[in-house]
């Protein structure tokens, strides 16, 4: 009786792993509220603000006129994220005070 062979397990290609930033992004003139997008674009403004529960990192991204808010829970500072920066980020668009938001995105900084 021939041994089983027992293949390797493969990695799956067609999700995201996280460590890497998505191939294909949504400009910032077309993102839509409740919808999951990847933006990219430049850092603006960078402030701490506190919202209810605690400090809230907000980090303004901008990209061709339009900009969208990134908000961290419990963040002041987060190394590398600053004004002239560049970066990508995932998650869900909302709404806060009349801007668009996402809320603890994922991010990746450009190189």
């Amino acid at each position: 009786m021939p041994a089983e062979t027992v293949a390797a397990p493969t990695r799956r290609t067609d999700r995201p792993d996280g460590l890497t930033p998505p191939e294909r992004t949504t400009p910032l003139s077309a993102i839509v509220r409740r919808q999951s997008c990847a933006v990219e674009g430049v850092v603006t403004d960078v402030a701490v603000r506190s919202w209810v529960g605690g400090p809230v990192l907000e980090v303004t991204l901008r990209d061709e006129g339009h900009e969208l808010v990134l908000a961290f829970f419990g963040r002041s500072a987060i190394a590398g994220i600053e004004p002239g920066s560049y970066l990508c980020a995932a998650g869900v668009v909302g709404r806060h005070r009349c801007r668009p938001i996402m809320l603890n995105p994922r991010y990746w900084l450009a190189r």
